[in-house]
């Protein structure tokens, strides 16, 4: 019996294809994946709505959960980093 790993990814939603493929590429083939908010680095920025400057600090991410237990957990985080 092999030892099962969660990983979580939070990405921007522009990079969602390129890391299913990646990770296709590894034989990681199921994922779940869920639209989320967030803040981060990108501490987001400020907007005018209705003549009124508000600032947007929660940015649309990507949530990405892979449990993985035949491919190496290594081989899974080098990849994410990579994408």
């Amino acid at each position: 019996m092999c030892k099962i790993t969660k990983i979580e990814v939070m990405t921007r939603p522009e990079k969602l294809e390129e890391l299913k493929r990646a990770l296709n590429e590894i034989k990681v083939t199921g994922m779940t994946v869920s639209n989320v908010f967030g803040c981060g680095l990108s501490k987001g920025h400020k907007e005018v709505y209705r003549g009124k400057a508000v600032e947007i600090s929660l940015q649309p991410k990507i949530k990405v959960e892979i449990v993985i237990c035949e491919v190496p957990v290594d081989e899974v985080i080098t990849t994410i980093k990579r994408v």
